[in-house]
């Protein structure tokens, strides 16, 4: 079980806000997010930016996902000291 929720970041960019998987799920997270890169351009989205952050307590011991959006295509745009930008261009090329 979980959920992936966005919100307009900016006229056609659509942030990640949650990606929220139950652990036996989590081998799910990367069709989650090709099948978010295959609707997110029918609401005129040409990019998806995720920001994560270590700033944030959490009950589960805590898991960097940057890597992971790495590996599914995401640049690093920015890090601080507690989080990381990253981004996806949806357009080809």
């Amino acid at each position: 079980m979980g959920y992936l929720t966005t919100a307009r970041f900016g006229p056609d960019v659509l942030e990640l806000t949650s990606l929220l998987l139950s652990p036996d799920a989590r081998s799910r997270n990367r069709s989650r997010l090709a099948a978010l890169d295959d609707a997110a351009p029918a609401s005129g989205a040409h990019a998806i930016v995720a920001i994560t952050s270590s700033g944030y307590e959490t009950a589960e011991p805590r898991i960097d996902p940057a890597p992971f959006y790495e590996r599914c295509g995401y640049r690093v745009l920015m890090t601080t000291s507690q989080s990381t930008i990253l981004a996806r261009s949806l357009e080809a090329g």
